[in-house]
């Protein structure tokens, strides 16, 4: 707010953005969007959105939400860090749309309520390996694929080949 004075940064905090808000406030929630619809917004806007996660903490990163219309990844620790939720619950969330390496994603949360285990679960939606690009965020199931070495073992952080034979 400018009263601090020239070059005093005794009162200097550290704080998330508030768009739209006083300093130090909270963004308020807005009216609940599809997960297709925030997608589709603006960086920088602030949405509330609805859905099932399909992935808690075990990337350790991103959460991933989805809902009947689509998936969107979730980077805060007030979603993922320490076991907060787990997957299959239903949460809503305030927070600001954004993207990070074009992958388009809520970050940061400024308001999250969970509701318990979701009453309708999310079902991988079964794609070919072509169809990847059509489910951004999305749990599904690739049928059809083969891997370089099949039966090899798999591990994390690592990038693997795999063949459509569809």
């Amino acid at each position: 707010d400018g009263s601090g004075g020239a070059r005093n940064t005794s009162a200097y905090i550290p704080a998330l953005p508030t768009p739209g808000t006083a300093n130090g406030g909270t963004a308020e929630p807005t009216e609940p969007v599809s997960i297709a619809e925030a997608r589709s917004v603006a960086d920088g806007t602030t949405i509330t959105i609805s859905g099932v996660l399909t992935v808690s903490d075990q990337f350790a990163g991103s959460a991933y939400i989805q809902d009947a219309t689509g998936g969107i990844a979730v980077f805060d620790q007030s979603v993922h860090g320490d076991g907060t939720f787990q997957i299959g619950d239903s949460i809503t969330l305030t927070g600001t749309r954004s993207a990070f390496n074009n992958q388009v994603q809520i970050s940061p949360v400024t308001l999250v309520t969970g509701h318990g285990p979701a009453n309708n679960p999310i079902e991988p939606v079964e794609i070919s390996l072509a169809e990847m690009g059509n489910h951004p965020g999305e749990l599904v199931r690739i049928s059809g694929v083969s891997f370089p070495v099949p039966g090899d073992m798999l591990f994390g952080n690592s990038n693997y080949i795999l063949t459509d034979t569809a």
